[in-house]
């Protein structure tokens, strides 16, 4: 991928996301008995309350190895490596909501560290959120949200906010903030749509799905592109009147109720395959990629390189790492075929070390 192309074709901020900006703890488990009494489920996610968390917080200390403490949030990750992979600093914007505390100000020195431009919230009666990835050959994830909580309205409605969204390509919204900030990611949605940034959503969890569907499928009405595992657009199904017998039903179904026909206009630097929405993409885990785009009714298929099991070490943030190696390869002009298996290299680095820290070397340009 060559970046400076990136550089020579745009100015920052090129992707601006809204989601839960949490510290993840990453958690290698040593006594199995924390998996039962937490009902810690593998290769999955929950929240819980302040009182919860503090007790399982105190029993994580005892019977897990704390590996590190790093920046987390799904959006927040994948703006990380797709920082990372386009080695460009504040080309993309992550807003949400963090606390005047130790941790919140640990998350903003790392986040910048890794090139994000932060535009958080300050919440002095919240603590910054946390998420702890409980790690045993697979994952599972358990988030005290804390001040991602609670981002609202007013904390968006900022002139310098709005600037930054108006120049900003991309608008991308995380599937784990419409549960608490609907009303912001409407906002945004709605605006894309007059403004003629392009939309994008990641689906993020089958229990947000099971929640949250009806507040899914309203936004996915202004997506332009849409990321999902096959698990979560099937948690759809129970909100869709057609028959369901697949995702790549929930995706047809997406696919029809698009209001992308009536955008009234799109900015004329966004990349052509960016604009030929909308655009979804269902991930499978090592089984191969769906892709619906447009108004095809047939989606495109696309193998998953192998990657033995023994190389895996934690697949938290797997999905968020496919977002940005998608994405940074879209903004390089590259092919749908080329930005899936860019998705896919980098999912495979994600899941070969421990928690969502970015290398410190550089990528490989031939990634792609």
């Amino acid at each position: 991928m060559n970046t400076s192309d990136i550089e020579k074709a745009f100015k920052p901020p090129i992707i601006t996301a809204f989601g839960n900006v949490l510290l993840d703890i990453e958690a290698i488990i040593i006594d199995e008995s924390i998996i039962k009494k937490f009902d810690l489920e593998a290769e999955a996610q929950k929240e819980i309350d302040e009182a919860e968390y503090v007790v399982l917080l105190e029993e994580t200390t005892t019977k897990c190895n704390i590996a590190m403490r790093c920046p987390g949030g799904s959006a927040q990750n994948t703006l990380r490596w797709f920082q990372w992979l386009i080695q460009l600093p504040n080309y993309s914007v992550i807003f949400g909501g963090i606390g005047t505390d130790d941790n919140g100000e640990f998350l903003e020195r790392a986040v910048t560290k890794d090139g994000v431009r932060t535009r958080y919230a300050y919440h002095q009666e919240f603590k910054t959120g946390t998420c702890i990835s409980f790690i045993n050959g697979k994952r599972s994830l358990v988030a005290h949200l804390g001040a991602a909580n609670h981002y609202s309205a007013n904390d968006l409605d900022i002139p310098e906010n709005w600037e930054i969204l108006k120049n900003a390509l991309m608008i991308y919204v995380e599937g784990f903030f419409i549960t608490h900030s609907f009303e912001v990611a409407m906002l945004v949605a709605s605006f894309c749509h007059t403004n003629g940034n392009c939309f994008g959503m990641n689906l993020n969890a089958p229990y947000v799905c099971q929640k949250y569907g009806d507040r899914l499928l309203n936004l996915m009405q202004y997506a332009d592109i849409i990321f999902g595992h096959s698990s979560e657009f099937l948690a759809l199904s129970n909100f869709i009147i057609s028959p369901v017998n697949s995702p790549q039903d929930v995706a047809s179904f997406i696919q029809k109720r698009s209001l992308l026909k009536e955008k009234k206009k799109r900015k004329k630097n966004i990349p052509p395959l960016l604009q030929n929405g909308p655009i979804i993409i269902i991930t499978a885990s090592s089984q191969p990629v769906s892709v619906f785009q447009g108004l095809s009714e047939d989606p495109l298929v696309f193998p998953v390189p192998h990657l033995d099991k023994a190389f895996i070490k934690d697949t938290t943030g797997a999905g968020d790492a496919f977002v940005a190696g998608f994405l940074s390869a879209a903004f390089a002009n590259m092919d749908l075929e080329k930005c899936v298996k860019n998705g896919c290299s980098t999912s495979h680095k994600i899941i070969q070390q421990i928690g969502v820290s970015v290398p410190s070397h550089s990528p490989e340009r031939s990634s792609v």
